[in-house]
């Protein structure tokens, strides 16, 4: 049973799609705005921790500073 010729020369839906996703596979390979970006986020990420940690110590050493104050206050005023 031969085709007609009509049909023949058409593509199936699968060449039709491939070419074009390889393409896409291509390009974004080639892209080098996407590592950029994770690189940015990876110093975000440290920055952001580094600063949760400052923090974190800055309030346990101003914790412990009013608590002195208040214990010599408390030593030197009564109860």
């Amino acid at each position: 049973m031969d085709l007609p010729a009509h049909r023949s020369s058409r593509k199936s839906s699968f060449q039709l799609l491939v070419p074009p996703m390889f393409k896409l596979l291509r390009r974004f390979l080639r892209d080098e705005s996407g590592p950029t970006a994770v690189e940015y986020a990876v110093m975000l990420a440290l920055i952001v921790g580094a600063c949760i940690t400052s923090v974190n110590v800055l309030a346990h050493a101003t914790g412990d500073s009013f608590n002195t104050s208040a214990g010599q206050l408390t030593g030197v005023l009564g109860p």
